[in-house]
């Protein structure tokens, strides 16, 4: 009787795998024989598997004990950080091959994505920390698959694949980040200053790219959900400026955290023109708290307005209150927010800003229009600076 050829199980197989009950050899999704039919590859069990770049953070960096913590000098590079061991257990089910890709991308293109002064900081120092810091190589790995995602057409399912793993790295980072937050120190803050500014960029950019792969939310009026999460972020920004300003001063971002120094921009001066003038005027119109509240907020952007390093610190500097009302969708307070989304749109070299900046103002426009002419006026200039057309 012929020996019977072992068979190893495959039990975390993709759905397509099982269904024709063949082995998977689970390397996807991807898997090697989707790939090789162009056929949908999904898991639906065991969806997170851990990634590759964990893999390797675990083997050369294992959580450390109170002893080691003992014997390591305090100021060396290889101590280990009180966030690490904390990382949540679920990570981004994508293959070590997809990383890879992400990784060549990020250093060819995403790396640019906040300064070409800064390009190689990002680019090499960057991807050096995130190695000894999980939640910075997940931040890392999350804006590079929004920029991936922001490349592909709207329809294109490659499209909602780097879209789910952008968002997947994104609530992954975001645990960690804040526990070690709590321990801002000349060793890790670089790592967090990197960090804080990736996940900026990466909720700044997550609504646009969320509603142009959903044909309903793109139809209808949305303010972003989480303008008060990237208000929050912002804020952390200054925070970690303020406890290790000598050390971030000694380190690659000291050309970057002059503008984030403080959230009174009146070391600058203002210009006719900045703004559209009427946009004063309406706020004149009103009366009592919100008077104060919108006219801060004015005030505020029509300075950031001069220096495009200060555009998006303006959400600290107009204040909580004016975020409410943004969120709760008063008329006045996203006539303002639409401004902003305009200034938003004309940085230079920030992909994610221009691209946020431009659906803020086409989200917002028709909604706002047809109310007064100044307010005609106002939503004019917007699309304007974006590139809209105005017909």
């Amino acid at each position: 009787m012929p020996q019977r050829r072992p068979h190893t199980k495959s039990r975390d197989g993709c759905n397509r795998c099982k269904q024709r009950r063949i082995k998977c050899d689970e390397s996807g999704p991807p898997c090697a024989t989707c790939k090789a039919r162009n056929a949908v590859c999904e898991y639906t069990s065991n969806a997170f598997r851990p990634s590759s770049w964990t893999g390797i953070h675990e083997e050369k960096h294992p959580p450390a004990s109170s002893q080691l913590q003992k014997t390591v000098p305090e100021n060396s590079p290889q101590r280990p950080h009180p966030g690490l061991a904390q990382n949540t257990p679920s990570t981004p089910s994508v293959s070590r091959t997809r990383e890879l890709q992400l990784m060549h991308h990020w250093t060819l293109k995403t790396c640019s994505s906040f300064s070409l002064i800064l390009r190689e900081v990002f680019q090499t120092y960057v991807v050096e920390q995130a190695l000894h810091y999980p939640f910075l190589m997940d931040a890392l790995l999350a804006l590079t698959s929004f920029h991936m995602a922001a490349e592909l057409p709207i329809h294109s399912s490659t499209k909602a694949e780097f879209l789910g793993d952008a968002l997947q790295y994104q609530s992954r980072s975001l645990p960690a980040f804040r526990i070690e937050l709590e321990n801002v120190s000349p060793i890790n803050c670089d790592a967090l200053f990197a960090c804080s500014v990736i996940m900026m960029a990466c909720t700044v950019i997550s609504p646009s790219l969320e509603s142009n792969t959903d044909d309903k939310l793109a139809t209808r009026v949305r303010v972003p959900p989480d303008l008060e999460s990237l208000f929050h972020l912002v804020k952390g920004i200054h925070s970690i400026i303020d406890q290790a300003r000598p050390s971030l001063d000694e380190g690659p971002f000291h050309f970057i955290i002059q503008p984030w120094s403080g959230a009174d921009p009146t070391f600058l001066f203002s210009e006719d023109g900045a703004l559209p003038p009427v946009l004063r005027k309406l706020c004149c119109g009103i009366d009592g708290p919100s008077q104060k509240i919108h006219g801060h907020a004015i005030d505020t952007l029509e300075h950031c307005a001069l220096a495009e390093g200060m555009v998006i610190p303006w959400i600290v500097m107009a204040g909580g209150d004016f975020v409410e009302r943004v969120q709760s969708e008063e008329s006045l307070a996203l006539l303002i927010y639409i401004c902003w989304g305009a200034l938003l749109g004309r940085l230079e070299g920030m992909w994610w800003a221009r691209v946020a900046g431009k659906t803020i103002v086409q989200s917002l426009a028709e909604h706002l229009m047809h109310q007064s002419e100044e307010w005609d006026e106002v939503v004019r200039w917007a699309k304007e600076i974006v590139e809209i057309d105005t017909l």
